[in-house]
């Protein structure tokens, strides 16, 4: 675990001290700026992100991560049989009720720490590894998906300076 948080450090300049809730609403509601009723349910989801990451995964990466998937539509279908806020496989997510927004939260960070876990702690792999099931190698569309994660990342990383 110390492992992941040194290269969160080094990937993203993660302060020592941050405000994640501040975090997570600034990007919600400017990701969401338009889509007021979507921005209510996705601020109420912020306690269950900050509760389910721990100290192994940001809390700010996971919700970049919604944003991309699915939007922030809880009942968002993927073409392949994707579900929900995270996009997840009904067979990775057998465990949860997906029709829950808050357990596909749990399903998807879930699924997010086993690719974690797969790939060796690399955070890059791991995001590859819940896109397309492998750590390596990295499909072209991962590459500018893996670059807006951090843009976006470095936007609204708070820090104490």
């Amino acid at each position: 675990m110390k492992h992941l948080i040194i290269i969160m450090v080094l990937l993203f300049a993660i302060p020592a001290k941050t405000d994640t809730t501040q975090e997570l609403t600034d990007f919600i509601s400017d990701f969401l700026r338009l889509y007021s009723q979507r921005r209510t349910q996705a601020l109420a989801y912020i306690p269950t992100i900050i509760a389910e990451c721990g100290e192994d995964i940001d809390p700010l990466l996971v919700a970049v991560i919604i944003s991309m998937e699915s939007s922030w539509k809880f009942d968002a279908k993927g073409k392949r049989g994707e579900r929900g806020l995270l996009q997840i496989m009904p067979r990775y997510g057998r465990n949860f009720r997906l029709d829950d927004p808050l357990e596909q939260i749990r399903a998807g960070i879930d699924h997010f720490r086993r690719a974690l876990t797969m790939c060796d702690g690399n955070l890059k792999d791991a995001i590859n590894a819940y896109g397309c099931g492998q750590c390596k190698p990295h499909r072209r569309f991962l590459q500018w998906r893996w670059r807006w994660y951090q843009r976006a990342i470095r936007r609204y990383r708070k820090s104490d300076q």
